[in-house]
């Protein structure tokens, strides 16, 4: 419970600071909506038995994203659907709805841009060990390499960190996810 106070003392503070300085920076030149498939990575799965031990394992992790910016462009609030794949021994699935604040940073006078996009996500988790709610907070960073012509909206997309929960009345499931793809931005 510990862990989870913290986890959200620091959204909170993650917030705060992405509200703050939102005006310190230029308007994103990307479109609001967006799509992602995130297919390199790996997640750290775990479970809690009635509190005590836990046990870990590795699952091969694969999200499609897709998100509206309600601002008109690439940065500020966003609202999204998230569907997750974990292939391990098993199967487990999650389709979750998120929210955040991006943050756009220009790069080399605006011709490229970095955003850096914390978010929160709720859902349902399901497979081979049944159903349960799924919650967690992450960052992720996308990267615009170009600024001219339809090639404008790509980006490469890394998530080093994301912490997701999902408790049940058998213990708490937790997974621990960084993973890495691309997008495109209309």
């Amino acid at each position: 419970m510990k862990a989870l106070s913290r986890l959200f003392v620091s959204s909170l503070l993650a917030g705060a600071v992405a509200f703050v300085s939102s005006s310190a920076h230029a308007e994103s030149t990307r479109g609001a909506g967006y799509v992602q498939g995130n297919v390199l990575g790996y997640s750290l799965v775990g479970a809690s038995v009635g509190g005590f031990g836990t046990a870990t394992s590795g699952a091969y992790p694969i999200d499609l994203h897709g998100g509206y910016h309600l601002g008109g462009t690439h940065e500020g609030f966003v609202i999204g659907a998230t569907q997750r794949f974990l292939f391990s021994s098993g199967f487990i699935a999650a389709t979750t709805a998120r929210a955040g604040y991006d943050i756009a940073i220009p790069i080399k006078n605006g011709e490229m841009e970095l955003t850096i996009a914390p978010y929160g996500f709720l859902g349902a988790m399901y497979g081979d060990n049944g159903g349960r709610a799924y919650f967690g907070a992450g960052v992720e960073g996308r990267f615009f390499p170009l600024n001219e012509g339809g090639g404008k909206g790509f980006f490469a997309t890394a998530k080093p960190l994301e912490l997701g929960f999902a408790p049940g009345s058998g213990g708490l499931l937790w997974t621990y996810t960084f993973n890495a793809g691309a997008g495109y931005a209309f």
